[in-house]
């Protein structure tokens, strides 16, 4: 899989937005699916990825929006005027020629964290487009209930310590589907995210199933219509997830997406056995922990550095740079994942980044050196470490 749209921009020349600096245009993505044709031969399938962060885009017509309406600078996949620009880098996709699918990242589609200027958790996303869907499949509720400390997410979304990010929990399409309150007031009550005391706990449980199924259907619906005209162009098409349950980032489950018959694939870390789970989906195992969020996380401040580090300054660049390599660290792709994916009837085979330490760390001296004049340390080098992946035949 070869990138074609990232969180900075298009790594071939588009007419709908320029490339970013670092991508050369004497060597860009005709050239690399040229190189992987001639390399693996026609039996090997070539895909490209789209990011639908849209970001770099910078119209805050595309925006998501909070419980607040503050706008997030990143597209709502939702917003009709984003499938549309999603469509456009497809079709642009399909004319480079060689290429075999596409992949939709929806790992982050929507945002959920803490924030230090409001209590409780920021939601995503409440735009026009969101809430007219949310209306239509049975939330009728303001997203004035999402806000403050008593907000109803507060069962599944709970801002962490320290500055550690947000602590989730992930109900199945199961549970949403029975709208079984109480497994979800027994798994939030367990981890501490609401007390046995809150009286309004089990109304706000039923609440919030209403809100999950009715976000999993918009959501599941923007997907298959972003990626509807794969099949007329000959495409195939593939979904990036970070759960099988509904990731409180990417607000829709496996479940979900098959009964939309939204791609042909889909890439995740966590299916359940063919025998618990009902659908004709066709998954491959992502062996990293919520599939690319972390490592979008990584590339996002390595492709945005030196915006950044004006923003930041040099330490807390480098701080920031070295929170997000430690989270790499959970890398799975080893020969002993690959072995046992090939005796599980869930998957048709493995995705995985095989980014190992020599290369990762090549990646934060170069980063270091640019951006801070100086070469890091040898000592201070070695703390962002990751782990090295097997080198897979």
């Amino acid at each position: 899989m070869l990138p074609g749209v990232g969180l900075t921009g298009p790594t071939y020349d588009s007419s709908v937005h320029t490339m970013p600096e670092f991508v050369s245009r004497s060597y860009c993505l005709p050239d690399w699916i040229r190189e992987a044709r001639e390399q693996l031969g026609d039996q090997c399938k070539v895909w490209v990825s789209i990011n639908p962060d849209l970001g770099f885009m910078k119209n805050e017509a595309l925006w998501l929006r909070n419980q607040y309406f503050d706008d997030l600078p990143q597209a709502c996949i939702t917003n009709p005027v984003v499938c549309s620009i999603l469509e456009d880098y497809l079709e642009e996709v399909k004319q480079l020629g060689g290429v075999d699918g596409v992949s939709l990242d929806i790992t982050d589609a929507y945002p959920n964290s803490g924030s230090r200027g409001f209590k409780g958790v920021m939601s995503h996303c409440f735009c026009d487009h969101c809430l007219k869907g949310l209306r239509e499949h049975g939330f009728k509720d303001s997203p004035t209930v999402f806000i403050g400390e008593q907000a109803i997410q507060r069962l599944v979304l709970k801002d962490a310590a320290n500055g550690q990010g947000t602590m989730h929990i992930d109900p199945s399409q199961d549970l949403v589907d029975r709208r079984d309150t109480s497994s979800l007031l027994a798994f939030s009550e367990a981890r501490q995210f609401i007390d046995s005391d809150d009286q309004n706990a089990e109304r706000d449980a039923s609440r919030l199933l209403v809100y999950l199924d009715a976000r999993t259907r918009v959501t599941a619906s923007a997907v298959r219509s972003i990626l509807s005209n794969c099949k007329q162009s000959g495409l195939s098409s593939a979904v990036v997830l970070g759960s099988t349950k509904i990731d409180m980032s990417q607000m829709v489950s496996l479940s979900a997406l098959d009964r939309n018959s939204a791609a042909d694939e889909y890439w995740l870390p966590d299916a359940s056995d063919k025998s618990a789970q009902e659908g004709d989906w066709q998954a491959l195992q992502f062996l990293a922990p919520r599939a690319t969020y972390y490592y979008n996380s990584f590339f996002e401040i390595v492709e945005q550095a030196n915006e950044r580090a004006i923003e930041y300054g040099h330490q807390l660049f480098l701080s920031t740079l070295q929170k997000t390599s430690k989270s790499l660290r959970r890398n799975s792709l080893c020969s002993g994942s690959v072995y046992v994916n090939s005796k599980l009837n869930q998957y048709l085979g493995v995705a995985g980044v095989p980014l190992g330490t020599d290369d990762h760390l090549a990646i934060v001296s170069k980063l270091a050196a640019d951006i801070t004049g100086t070469v890091l340390p040898a000592d201070l080098l070695a703390t962002f470490s990751i782990g090295n992946p097997d080198r897979l035949e």
